[in-house]
């Protein structure tokens, strides 16, 4: 199941005082222009190929998508709906569930059994809490809630780091089972656009964050359309609107 990112970019213009922080402007363009064509990241990624034993493994340790929603309640369509209070009931329960695994019968129609059986089965308790806290961090975001996204990933840092890193792509990943350094990644993608749409910034403190950017870069933008970019948004004040 492809996952296909839910919302269109915010774009927002930045003071032309910031240019001495940033790259030139005919390179922040050719930027922006490249970041409207949709990139599929086995192509621009390393990529491992991945024996049947090794798919299986990862499988019973990644969450995706659909096994996400398997065990939240409503499932798909409640998880579509991107409502952050729901996502973040979802992700203490799950806390919960990792520190005290218990042998609840099978039951397909019980959220909390089913989570208890990924969890049974294997499901990596890193993994899943980032997945879901990605979930949880672009519902803040896409909802204009941009302070209650960076709450999320600071309260995320005192349990896991979220620092950006080379990913190597492999085709579980096409199905949405992302490793944790893709997800750190998506989290990242997010916490770069919450951060220079912050309300009440200063010229310097907005020029501090592109800077960050533009060094982190290289590592965000080949997740494609599988994560935000902040390209459009970061650029926007020197390349015109960036569809």
């Amino acid at each position: 199941m492809r996952y296909t990112v839910l919302s269109a970019m915010v774009l927002i213009c930045l003071p032309a005082s910031m240019a001495q922080a940033l790259p030139a402007v005919s390179e922040m363009c050719n930027l922006q222009k490249a970041a409207a064509v949709p990139k599929d990241p086995s192509a621009v990624l390393k990529s491992r190929k991945l024996s049947k034993d090794e798919e299986k493994k990862l499988s019973n340790a990644r969450a995706c998508v659909q096994s996400y929603a398997h065990q939240f309640p409503g499932g798909l369509d409640a998880l579509r709906k991107f409502d952050p209070k729901p996502l973040k009931a979802n992700l203490d329960s799950l806390r919960a569930a990792f520190d005290n695994t218990r042998n609840l019968p099978f039951d397909a129609d019980n959220p909390l059994s089913v989570r208890m059986a990924y969890i049974r089965n294997g499901w990596d308790r890193e993994q899943v809490l980032l997945f879901g806290s990605q979930l949880l961090i672009r519902a803040h975001y896409q909802r204009g809630e941009y302070e209650s996204a960076l709450t999320a990933i600071s309260d995320l840092r005192k349990e896991y780091p979220i620092v950006v890193r080379q990913v190597v792509w492999d085709e579980m990943q096409e199905h949405t089972y992302f490793s944790a350094d893709t997800l750190r990644n998506m989290i990242a993608s997010v916490e770069y656009l919450a951060r220079v749409r912050l309300p009440g910034q200063t010229k310097a403190a907005m020029a501090q964050v592109v800077d960050a950017y533009m060094k982190d870069r290289s590592n965000l933008d080949p997740l494609g359309n599988f994560a935000l970019n902040p390209d459009a948004t970061m650029f926007r004040g020197y390349c015109g609107s960036g569809k």
